[in-house]
């Protein structure tokens, strides 16, 4: 099966669009963007390159959006860097079994179809943060190519008897699927069917921008390892310990030093705690001291998990709780299964 990265290949110059609340004028490097794992199926020709966005929304009463949330049939499915200061292995068996440590980290394998037709299959990385929800990336999902994957299956590590669920629901960030926005490459989940016991969710926490350094683990499933003796991949969940410094002129991505690659999209960064702390999703050039990792910050920027629970909850139809207020924009012409959804806060609730 061909492989193929799909990648931005320069830097975009960012459009300022003030009814769409995107005043974010800080000068960045140059990024490239994580890629999942992405394979072609045989005797397809390669789709015509093309950045899928979402048209500017405006929800009622003149609230920017904040999530991107859609439904998927649930019987339907940037770039990574080894820096070599930190390498990988292979997570112990009794940490991914049912009841384990890390049998919350889970992979994600998304189904496309481009304009000729072609299937195209991305595989990433994801984690369980309670019975029906999953926290990854937005460009798992939402391919910057290809627009919103058709289908989205989450699995364990192979190791481990299969157990996977499909996902109904899922938001992206907003400001992702209308900007690509780098620091909002961010979404949440909503698989199905609930999590056996065995799987055991992740706690998260709030990135701490302001404890100057940090040890750390990435926990993803590269494609790259390990194989087998037919350099078939394996699919096993994989680690690398890192360590972050808070920068104060950076507090848009958490930037780290563990080695990653394709398929490591969406794992988990996990503090001393063994709670969540970020999201890991690629690699920055920073002349001219070369490459680092980069992850997206949990609870900054409107990447809210709670809140993003609740919007899926509302598109569901299921009861909310009662702590701030959801607005829900109208249905899209080129997404009728989807909706984008903005919410304050509300004391009177």
């Amino acid at each position: 099966m061909e492989s193929m990265v799909l990648s931005d290949t320069h830097q975009k110059t960012r459009l300022l669009f003030d009814i769409c609340g995107i005043n974010d004028t800080t000068p960045t490097p140059p990024i490239r963007i994580e890629s999942r794992n992405m394979t072609r199926t045989p005797n397809g020709n390669i789709f015509p390159v093309k950045r899928v966005r979402l048209p500017c929304q405006v929800l009622p009463g003149g609230y920017t959006p904040a999530a991107f949330v859609f439904n998927l049939s649930s019987q339907f499915d940037s770039v990574e860097t080894v820096l070599g200061k930190h390498p990988r292995d292979v997570s112990l068996s009794v940490d991914i079994e049912n009841g384990g440590i890390l049998s919350g980290v889970v992979m994600v394998e998304s189904r496309y179809v481009d304009s000729n037709g072609n299937l195209w299959i991305g595989h990433g990385s994801a984690t369980v943060i309670d019975e029906h929800h999953v926290v990854t990336t937005a460009h798992n999902v939402w391919d910057d190519n290809l627009g919103l994957a058709r289908s989205i299956k989450i699995s364990r590590d192979h190791r481990v008897d299969p157990d996977d669920r499909y996902v109904d629901y899922g938001a992206v960030h907003y400001q992702w699927a209308h900007d690509l926005s780098k620091r909002n490459d961010f979404a949440v989940l909503r698989v199905s069917e609930p999590f056996h016991d065995g799987i055991r969710p992740l706690g998260y926490m709030k990135t701490p921008f302001d404890v100057g350094a940090m040890d750390f683990t990435v926990y993803g499933f590269p494609c790259d390892m390990p194989k087998d003796e037919d350099g078939e991949q394996l699919y096993q969940l994989c680690f690398s310990h890192s360590s972050f410094r808070d920068e104060p002129w950076n507090r848009n991505l958490i930037y780290h030093d563990g080695d990653t690659y394709y398929g490591n999209s969406g794992g988990p960064v996990v503090g001393p705690d063994g709670k969540m702390l970020a999201v890991h999703r690629g690699y920055r050039n920073l002349s001219p001291t070369g490459k680092i990792n980069v992850a997206v910050a949990i609870n900054h920027h409107g990447n809210d998990i709670e809140k993003f629970i609740q919007a899926l909850r509302a598109r569901a139809g299921m009861a909310l709780s009662r702590d701030f207020l959801l607005i829900q924009g109208d249905a899209l012409v080129d997404y009728p299964n989807a909706a984008c959804f903005g919410w304050e806060q509300s004391q009177t609730l």
